[in-house]
C-alpha cells in the first residue's frame, strides 16, 4: 500500500459581516491512498493552494466533507424547518399537512388548534364561493326572457301567461308573475326582487327565494281573482273586456315580508337588520292599505294594490306555517 503524504494549504469562507472574503485559515496535512500496492514508502511533497486546481485531485472525498463541516461549524445557518429546500421544491400543498409533517417538534395541542382554524377558514371560503345567489338571477332571467319574447318578439302566444279572470287556468296563477306590462313595470320590479331576494337567498338559499316568490305570488293572483271584478266595460253585461292581472310586484311584496320574518333573531345585528328593513317594509304595507281604502283594490294607471297587500300577507302566513312545520 502507498500512501502519498503532502501537506496542502487549504482555503476556508467566513465573514463576520455578511460578506464573504477568502483568509487561509491554516495548513492541513492531506493522506491520500491508493490501493495498488502494501508498500509502505512516504513522499512528502510541496505545499498546494487549495485555489489550485491540483488540490481537487489530492483531496478525497472524506477530506472535502470534512471541509464542509468545518465551514459549516464557522458559518452557522438558521434552521429551516418547514421551509426547507425539500418542501420548496416539493410545494406546500396544503398548512395542515405541513403541521402533520412537523407535528413532532410542535405541541399537540397547538398543531389541534392551527388545524382546526385552517380547516374553518377553508370551509369559510368554500361557502363563500358557493353563494353565488343563483336563485335570485334565476328569478331575473326569467323575468327578462318573459319580456322580450312578449314585447321585443311580440309573441302571440305569450299573452296566455297573463292570468284572464273571466277563464283563468291553474298556471297562469304562477305564469302571470313573470309577465309585464311595459319596461317601467318590468324594472321597478326587478330592482327589489334583486335587493331583497338576495336577502332571502342568504338565509335559506336559492330553493328558498325561489319558494317564497311562487308561494306569495300565487296568493296574490289568487287574491286578485278573487277580489276583484272579472271584466270591465260593456253594456248590460255584454262586450265586457275580460280583466287579466300580470306582474312581479305581488311576489315582491311577499319577498318584503320575508326577508324580514327570516332575520328575526335575538341577536343585536340581527334586531339593527329588522329594524332598517322593517320600517320600509312597514311603510309600503300601510301605504297600501291606505290606497285600497281610497280607490278600491285597483287605483290608477291599473295598479293593483289588492295584489300588494296580499303577496305581504302571504309572505307573513308562509313563514308562521313553516315555523311550525319545520325544526329549528
Amino acid at each position: 500500500m502507498t500512501t502519498i503524504q503532502t501537506t496542502t494549504t487549504r482555503l476556508f469562507v467566513g465573514s463576520s459581516s455578511g460578506k464573504s472574503s477568502g483568509r487561509v485559515r491554516g495548513r492541513e496535512t492531506v493522506a491520500l491512498r491508493n490501493n495498488k500496492s502494501d508498500e509502505g514508502n512516504t513522499v512528502r511533497g510541496n505545499a498546494f493552494s487549495s485555489s489550485s486546481p491540483w488540490s481537487l485531485f489530492l483531496c478525497s472525498k472524506e477530506d472535502k466533507e470534512e471541509g464542509r463541516r468545518r465551514r459549516r461549524r464557522m458559518n452557522p445557518r438558521r434552521p429551516t424547518a418547514a421551509f426547507g429546500k425539500d418542501d420548496n421544491r416539493d410545494g406546500f400543498k396544503d398548512v395542515s399537512n405541513i403541521m402533520k409533517k412537523y407535528s413532532k417538534e410542535v405541541p399537540k395541542d397547538v398543531t389541534k388548534v392551527v388545524g382546526t382554524a385552517v380547516n374553518v377558514l377553508g370551509n369559510n371560503n368554500q361557502n363563500n364561493k358557493q353563494n353565488e345567489y343563483n336563485g335570485v338571477f334565476a328569478l331575473l332571467f326569467f323575468n327578462f326572457l318573459f319580456f322580450a319574447l312578449d314585447h321585443w318578439l311580440q309573441l302571440p302566444m305569450m299573452k296566455m301567461f297573463y292570468l284572464n279572470h273571466v277563464d283563468p287556468t291553474w298556471w297562469q296563477f304562477v305564469t302571470c308573475t313573470f309577465c309585464h306590462a311595459s319596461w317601467d313595470h318590468l324594472s321597478s320590479n326587478i330592482f327589489f326582487l334583486y335587493i331583497f331576494g338576495k336577502l332571502i337567498e342568504e338565509e335559506e338559499g336559492a330553493f328558498g327565494v325561489w319558494c317564497s316568490y311562487v308561494a306569495t305570488g300565487t296568493g296574490a293572483s289568487l287574491a286578485s281573482w278573487l277580489m276583484l271584478p272579472k271584466s270591465v266595460g260593456g253594456v248590460l253585461g255584454m262586450g265586457a273586456a275580460a280583466t287579466v292581472s300580470l306582474g312581479a310586484s305581488g311576489a315582491v311584496f311577499g319577498l318584503f315580508a320575508v326577508s324580514v320574518l327570516v332575520k328575526l333573531k335575538f341577536e343585536w345585528k340581527r334586531i339593527l337588520e329588522v329594524v332598517v328593513l322593517g320600517q320600509f317594509v312597514m311603510e309600503r304595507f300601510l301605504n297600501e292599505a291606505a290606497m285600497i281604502g281610497k280607490v278600491g283594490g285597483v287605483g290608477a294607471g291599473g295598479v293593483n294594490h289588492v295584489a300588494h297587500l296580499a303577496g305581504a300577507l302571504a309572505g307573513v302566513v308562509l313563514i308562521a306555517l313553516l315555523s311550525k312545520i319545520l325544526p329549528e
